[in-house]
């Protein structure tokens, strides 16, 4: 949920298998995973980004205010031991 002045904006924008994973393992540490929200007019945009059990990414979206999600980029890769 995103709140801006007097408005709420409710959405889903992470997939399924990527929510459960964040769900289960969870970050290890606090600067391990973190978002940047930035608000342009109606719209909201961000950036979450993680790194969690040798496995890191990062989604960027954007939400307008109805709610509705849109992945703009999203990765995920191994880190090498």
């Amino acid at each position: 949920m995103i709140k801006m002045a007097e408005q709420e904006i409710r959405s889903d924008w992470i997939d399924e298998q990527t929510s459960r994973f964040l769900f289960q393992e969870g970050c290890a540490k606090a600067d391990e995973c973190f978002y940047e929200l930035s608000v342009g007019g109606s719209t909201v945009g961000g950036r979450f980004s993680y790194r969690i059990n040798m496995t890191e990414g990062e989604y960027r979206f954007e939400v307008d205010e109805s709610g509705l999600p849109k992945v703009l980029s999203k990765s995920s890769k191994d880190i090498a031991s």
